[in-house]
């Protein structure tokens, strides 16, 4: 993660100001690339919130998006607090894909 404005390192858990979080997914070789497909950063904690990128057809077996988190932006709906993060990529059908990890941050 890095912070939106100027790119340097950002602390996961001290995070006050909107952030970049680079995501890397992949379909899989069995997918055929004229599926839509979509990719979803999804965040649980003091308030939910789910940032979704549509993938153009004929999509890419690999794809890497980065999604701004506008931590610090009450007007965005996300309120201060602890926050787990995690990624998903769902064919055209609404199939899961592929998930991640869940990641920790807290938001200030």
């Amino acid at each position: 993660m890095r912070n939106a404005s100027d790119g340097s390192p950002v602390a996961l858990m001290d995070i006050s100001r909107a952030i970049e979080v680079m995501t890397v997914c992949a379909r899989g070789p069995r997918r055929p690339a004229r599926e839509s497909a979509r990719v979803e950063l999804i965040m649980h904690g003091t308030a939910d919130a789910v940032q979704t990128m549509t993938l153009a057809v004929p999509a890419p077996s690999v794809v890497a998006h980065a999604f701004t988190i506008p931590a610090g932006d009450r007007a965005a709906g996300l309120l201060p607090g602890p926050y787990q993060m995690h990624v998903r990529i769902l064919g055209g059908d609404g199939r899961v894909l592929a998930t991640s990890i869940p990641l920790h941050i807290e938001l200030r």
